[in-house]
């Protein structure tokens, strides 16, 4: 970048504060530069810092990385991978996890996500977006599923502390008001519907997991889905205990919501 510029090494050692014998040394790979000189070159260049990550990791891990950093903490976090740019917001995590529709673990993880930082996700833009793609009823059905796993929390853990309990009552009143309102209460089915076996597996449903092969392993997973994913006409095989154990293995109660 130095040489497309057309600065020497004078012209742009000067200008991060260092001696050019010094920078020559940096340019070599044989030193180092402090955080203020980094800050200052992409300044200078005008790049953000993933310009100068050489290898941006498998998308499983950087996503990963960052549901581990939401409040996810009983993911594994990879400390070899920078932060990604267009991971910074919960929205942009949530809607990468969610679109990809697997691995299981990763969208559960989504559970202690959205609880512990609620006041920060703007659900609105999140559902007119999942609209736009035809995949409302997948993110009604996260909503929801979280929403089940909170209030199955609050009643198993009767004791909790004001502070304990904080960010599960907060998630509760959040959610379930969103999941009151028009569009998510329009498009919800029956609630436990019962599933004949015969008919009903060739409804329009939206799966989640990997790709479907057949239409007996259709039927099974339509057969074998939660209520609340027969309520919003999704098929998967990731139960609502499933997020129920991601709030609990992530110790969302044992931290002060964001």
């Amino acid at each position: 970048m130095r040489e497309q510029r057309k600065f020497t090494q004078a012209d742009l050692s000067k200008k991060l504060g260092m001696s050019q014998g010094r920078y020559s040394v940096v340019e070599r790979g044989e030193g180092s530069f402090s955080a203020e000189q980094f800050v200052e070159i992409l300044k200078v260049f005008n790049v953000p810092v993933g310009h100068f990550v050489p290898e941006k990791g498998e998308p499983e891990a950087s996503l990963q990385n960052a549901l581990a950093r939401l409040g996810a903490l009983h993911l594994a976090e990879d400390a070899r991978l920078l932060p990604s740019e267009q991971l910074e917001e919960v929205e942009s995590v949530v809607r990468e996890v969610l679109v990809a529709g697997e691995p299981a673990r990763q969208i559960t993880a989504l559970a202690p996500v959205l609880i512990l930082n609620v006041g920060r996700l703007n659900l609105t833009k999140l559902w007119v977006e999942f609209h736009g793609y035809g995949l409302e009823r997948r993110l009604g059905w996260l909503l929801d599923s979280t929403l089940e796993a909170v209030q199955r929390e609050l009643v198993v853990l009767p004791g909790l502390s004001r502070k304990q309990g904080t960010p599960l009552r907060k998630a509760e009143a959040a959610l379930r008001l969103f999941l009151l309102r028009g569009g998510p209460r329009r498009i919800q089915r029956a609630p436990a519907a019962p599933v004949d076996p015969a008919k009903d597996w060739t409804i329009d449903v939206d799966v989640i997991g990997p790709p479907i092969l057949s239409e007996k392993t259709l039927r099974e997973i339509v057969q074998g889905s939660s209520d609340v994913a027969r309520r919003w006409g999704v098929a998967t095989a990731i139960q609502t205990e499933d997020f129920v154990e991601a709030v609990r293995a992530s110790g969302v109660t044992n931290r002060i919501s964001h």
